[in-house]
């Protein structure tokens, strides 16, 4: 860690580091094993007098579980020198199809800030602020909706209805019709993050099959064939390229070839579960 801190105060830049550092920032990431309070103070004073932030984790508390989980342990984390501000708490591509939406973007893409992370940071926030009230309006405005079919339906059981009662409703089950395209859209984009976090339970269970025969052939030293036992052939696959071949490998990517590379990727899809999708990154 000593190394690492000279290294640091060293050069200039911008850093991720993240590992097992094989230490803890504080009792409670402890379980079952000694607390060592000397070492994560020194620890904690090489995160503060860097002035990294540590990213939060998804998933399990302890990163390190002995054979009897008796002994649990946090050792891995993620240190960088940038707050990268909060987390969408999911992007849904519905929220393009919000008029309201493109102004909460230009209003969030913040002029004032001049590093592109905090306007990145900024803007997370302005549009979790505003998909939670967005969220609230909506089941309002389904729940107002909904109330005022079920109104005029009573008028239909009760043969009072008029025309404009008629028209009405059928501009009223337009509109709920209309959210709920909205939620199933959203639906639909949950149901594929979980897939892609979490695989299902047919896919992990070829993939142990198809791990377990791996393993089997592997560790086969010989073979029958013709009725004799013969050794498996040793492959030592080498790969050789131009200097043609390795100046292209090596030569600097263009901003136009990034560009394709995303413009390639589904519009539905993410870098990850909780980032932008590509179709917001298109439009914007």
């Amino acid at each position: 860690m000593v190394c690492l801190r000279s290294f640091l105060e060293e050069h200039e830049g911008e850093c991720v580091l993240f590992g097992d550092w094989n230490v803890v920032c504080e009792a409670s990431e402890r379980f079952g094993c000694v607390y060592n309070q000397e070492a994560s103070s020194v620890f904690n004073s090489f995160i503060h007098d860097l002035g990294l932030v540590e990213l939060p984790l998804e998933g399990r508390r302890f990163t390190w579980v002995n054979k009897t989980a008796s002994k649990m342990s946090h050792l891995d984390h993620i240190l960088t020198t940038n707050d990268y501000g909060p987390l969408l708490s999911k992007f849904f591509n519905s929220w393009l199809l919000n008029e309201e939406f493109d102004g909460v973007v230009r209003q969030g893409w913040s002029k004032d800030e001049e590093l592109f992370f905090d306007k990145l940071k900024a803007l997370k926030l302005k549009i979790n602020t505003w998909a939670i009230e967005r969220r609230r309006v909506a089941n309002e405005n389904k729940n107002l909706i909904t109330g005022k079919i079920k109104e005029i339906d009573d008028k239909i059981d009760e043969m009072v209805v008029d025309e404009n009662d008629l028209l009405e409703r059928k501009d009223l089950c337009a509109q709920l019709d209309y959210i709920k395209k909205l939620e199933d859209m959203d639906m639909i984009q949950k149901s594929r993050i979980k897939w892609d976090v979490e695989g299902d339970e047919n896919s992990k269970f070829f993939q142990a099959l198809l791990k377990q025969k791996g393993q089997s052939m592997q560790s086969m030293s010989k073979f029958e064939r013709d009725g004799n036992l013969v050794s498996p052939p040793t492959l030592s696959p080498t790969v050789t390229f131009s200097e043609l071949e390795n100046t292209w490998l090596e030569h600097s990517i263009l901003e136009e070839e990034i560009r394709e590379a995303v413009w390639d990727c589904g519009s539905s899809k993410a870098s990850g579960p909780n980032d932008f999708s590509f179709s917001f990154i298109k439009d914007y």
